[in-house]
């Protein structure tokens, strides 16, 4: 059960303190990582049963249940559990992991071995709006000025905010905006009062730029003029790692992820300092918030256990997270957006990557893009007009965790692409 070992325990280190609230499912996972150690399958089998139910949007779960169950000999719950992740839309080498060799002549396994190859298939019909610059970027997160037709993409690489003009409309050259203390991340505009807010933070990527050392993981939110570029205001995160991915309400409140340890914050309009909006404990790492339909409940991703919310009336407040439908799975989602009563996920932890539309109940999902040329990792995602903009092929898989590229990697391409949305 390579999976397990490699995605659950690498992404779900135990703290040593806990709320009380949360230690039942960070101990379940701690227990599920040495009994798949000790190929302690009956005892695997049990914990993860227990543990499904706190992270309701992971594939990984699912597929060592299945695992586990087919080393245990049952068979028709394996292949219960393989069939959800396929009408998932997911793609798994079954036939390689020797966890199934039990089920490798049965015929309900070879059809499920066809339904994964299938799932690796093209879907969708993105159009190529714009190139972002060269292959030594990292570009991470877009804003669009409605007003002034501009587009704002933020460059881990190089510590900046490239612009350019409406790309749907003969764009103009992009160019610098400005150039920042570190690595820019999130990017979100406050249009009544023209303020452009990016995240940043001193990452190993970097190209020669940051504050200090990435060891000391200084993160900050940045106000710029959306006019000029200028800075007009600093607010420290007051944690460390990186506020990695936000969301700027319409009455200008914005709501900030930190992604590295797990965070959830809030900075209301005119205030100084962020509020903390969730337990910690809660996230292992949250990404890209939403707002519900009526405002009162925000919606957080988290790459590991899947879509959480968080009752904004009383925060700090424990997390909820909603059953998945039988072939949803919300873990692995970097950005999202809401789209009328819809919400659109890029989803670049799943196998494989790929944009997802999901009802508001978590209950149904239609994929819009997988698998197409060039469409490698995609990235953050903004609705503009009728149509879903988004980065395709960023480039953070090229890299090492050391900020080095990979010597065997072939160059990112990343562009901004467009799906039609109905």
């Amino acid at each position: 059960m390579t999976s397990l070992r490699l995605v659950l325990c690498a992404a779900l280190a135990w703290p040593a303190i806990l709320p009380a609230a949360d230690a039942d499912w960070h101990a379940l996972n701690h227990q599920a990582a040495l009994q798949a150690k000790a190929h302690d399958y009956a005892g695997l089998h049990d914990t993860l049963t227990q543990l499904a139910p706190a992270m309701p949007g992971s594939p990984t779960v699912v597929y060592n249940l299945a695992a586990s169950a087919a080393r245990l000999g049952q068979a028709d719950e394996s292949l219960a559990a393989l069939a959800r992740l396929a009408d998932a839309g997911l793609s798994y080498d079954v036939a390689a992991d020797d966890d199934f060799a039990a089920l490798a002549d049965r015929a309900e396994f070879g059809a499920l071995r066809e339904r994964f190859a299938h799932n690796r298939q093209a879907i969708g019909t993105s159009t190529r709006l714009l190139a972002l610059a060269g292959a030594d970027t990292l570009p991470e997160s877009l804003a669009w000025d409605a007003r002034t037709k501009r587009l704002f993409v933020s460059d881990v690489r190089h510590c900046e905010i490239r612009v350019v003009g409406d790309p749907a409309h003969a764009p103009s050259p992009d160019r610098r905006f400005a150039r920042l203390p570190a690595s820019v991340f999130a990017l979100g505009i406050d249009a009544k009062r023209q303020r452009l807010w990016a995240s940043i933070a001193t990452v190993a990527q970097a190209a020669g730029c940051g504050e200090g050392s990435p060891a000391a993981e200084r993160t900050a939110l940045l106000a710029l003029d959306l006019r000029t570029g200028r800075m007009l205001q600093r607010v420290e995160a007051g944690l460390p790692g990186v506020l990695g991915d936000m969301l700027v309400a319409d009455d200008g409140t914005v709501y900030i992820t930190e992604s590295v340890h797990g965070a959830v914050l809030r900075l209301s309009p005119g205030a100084r300092a962020f509020e903390r909006l969730d337990v910690p404990g809660d996230f292992v790492s949250p990404q890209t918030p939403a707002l519900s339909a009526d405002g009162r409940t925000l919606l957080v991703p988290d790459y590991a256990r899947g879509l959480a919310t968080l009752a904004l009336d009383g925060c700090p407040c424990a997390a909820r997270w909603p059953a998945n439908g039988a072939g949803v799975f919300t873990a692995g989602i970097d950005g999202l957006v809401r789209d009328g009563t819809t919400l659109i996920a890029v989803q670049n932890g799943t196998l494989p990557p790929r944009i997802v539309r999901l009802s508001d109940d978590l209950q149904r999902q239609q994929v819009l893009e997988s698998g197409t040329p060039g469409f490698g990792e995609p990235t953050h995602a903004l609705v503009v007009g009728r149509s879903l903009w988004f980065i395709a092929d960023v480039g953070w898989d090229r890299f090492e965790e050391s900020g080095k590229r990979k010597a065997d990697a072939p160059p990112s391409h990343a562009e901004l692409r467009a799906i039609a949305l109905p």
